[in-house]
C-alpha cells in the first residue's frame, strides 16, 4: 500500500519542535545584536547591526508563522495554513518546508500543478530536501508514471535512508514495472515485484 498523507502530518509536528527550537534561539541573538549596537563605535558598524537585526527579525517571524501553519495543517484547516505559509514565504523565499506545505496543502484540493510547482520550489532552495521528492515521488507514482516516482523515490533514500515510507513506495514502483523495464532501470532488479532483499541491499551499498 502506498504510503502518503500520514507522513507529512507527522513531520509537520516533529518540526514544531525544531522551530521552538530555532525561535529560542533567533530571541537569543536578537539581544545579543541589541547589545552590539550599544557598544558600537561608529555609524558603519550600527548601520550592519541594524541590517543584521532586520533580517533576523524576518526570519524569527518566518519562523513564528511557519509554527502556525503547522498547527492549522494538522487541524486540517488548509485554507488557514495556506494563507499562513505564503506569508512565511512572502519573508523568507527561500523556505522550503513552507513550499513543501503549500504544495501538501494544493494536493488536498486536488490541484497537481500547484503541487508540482511547489515541491520543485522546495527543492530549488534546498537540493537535499527529502520530503520534497518524496511527496513528488507520490504524485507520479499515482499518475503510473512509476520511472520519474523511482527517480525521486531512490533520490528521497540517498539524502535519508531511514525514510521507511519512501522504501515502501519504491519497492511498490519497481513493482509495478514490467521485467523489462525494471532491469533498464537497475540490472540488479531481477523480477518486477516487491523484493525487500534487494532493497535492502540497494540501500546499503
Amino acid at each position: 500500500q502506498l504510503k502518503g498523507d500520514g507522513a507529512a502530518l507527522e513531520e509537520s509536528a516533529r518540526r514544531n519542535k525544531e522551530l521552538e527550537d530555532q525561535i529560542t534561539k533567533g530571541n537569543a541573538e536578537l539581544a545579543s545584536l541589541k547589545n552590539s549596537y550599544a557598544d558600537a563605535k561608529n555609524e558603519a558598524e550600527k548601520e550592519r547591526i541594524r541590517e543584521q537585526v532586520r533580517i533576523n527579525e524576518q526570519k524569527f517571524e518566518a519562523n513564528r508563522l511557519m509554527e502556525r501553519g503547522n498547527d492549522q495543517m494538522r487541524a486540517q484547516d488548509y485554507n488557514a495554513a495556506r494563507q499562513t505559509y505564503q506569508e512565511v514565504v512572502s519573508l523568507d523565499p527561500t523556505y522550503s518546508a513552507a513550499y513543501n506545505n503549500l504544495g501538501y496543502i494544493c494536493e488536498q484540493s486536488n490541484d497537481i500543478d500547484g503541487a508540482v510547482h511547489n515541491y520543485r520550489k522546495a527543492i530549488e532552495n534546498n537540493a537535499d530536501y527529502a520530503d520534497a521528492y518524496y511527496n513528488l515521488g507520490n504524485i507520479y507514482y499515482r499518475d503510473k508514471d512509476y520511472r520519474r516516482a523511482i527517480d525521486n523515490y531512490r533520490r528521497t533514500v540517498d539524502i535519508n535512508n531511514q525514510f521507511i515510507a519512501a522504501c515502501n513506495n519504491l519497492g511498490l514502483a519497481y513493482a509495478n514495472l514490467n521485467e523489462f523495464e525494471a532491469l533498464e532501470l537497475d540490472p540488479n532488479y531481477a523480477e518486477p515485484k516487491l523484493n525487500r532483499d534487494r532493497l535492502s541491499a540497494w540501500l546499503n551499498g
